[in-house]
């Protein structure tokens, strides 16, 4: 199972790669400007051997330290057009469902998106339990033919 915090860093590195600006997971305490934070929240849905999960990422941008509006729009329409397209992220392919620009509280601009996939409860860095085997059991087929007289 992938978790947030690779998530969103495998998210940060894809970013920081793709448009050449500092892009973080999480907070930093000696940011360097231009950057963007990128921070993840998701709901799981369990039940079978699938969880339907539904990740919010939200990526902040910072465009100076002064945090002036234009170049944070700048920064803004960069990320959002690195994002669009999907990004991968520990061997899967991402696609946002939905992508949504806005400035929060703070004045900042900032961009949501919302994935959707399946995963397992154990993934690739992950032990499957021991007790968690199925064994198929034998499978035989026969050919049924009908004569005709």
């Amino acid at each position: 199972m992938i978790g947030l915090s690779e998530l969103a860093a495998g998210l940060a590195g894809y970013l920081t790669a793709e448009t050449g600006v500092a892009a973080f997971a999480g907070r930093v305490e000696n940011p360097v400007y231009p950057c963007c934070l990128v921070e993840a929240a998701g709901k799981t849905r369990a039940g079978t051997r699938q969880l339907e999960r539904s990740v919010t990422v939200t990526l902040v941008c910072y465009g100076s330290r002064r945090r002036e509006r234009e170049e944070g729009l700048q920064l803004l329409d960069r990320m959002e057009a690195a994002v669009a397209g999907g990004f991968t992220v520990g061997g899967r392919r991402f696609c946002p469902k939905e992508i949504e620009s806005c400035i929060n509280g703070k004045e900042l601009p900032q961009i949501r998106f919302t994935l959707e996939f399946y995963d397992v409860p154990y993934g690739r860095t992950e032990a499957r339990p021991e007790n968690d085997t199925e064994v198929m059991g034998s499978l035989a087929l026969r050919w049924d033919t009908e004569k005709e007289e």
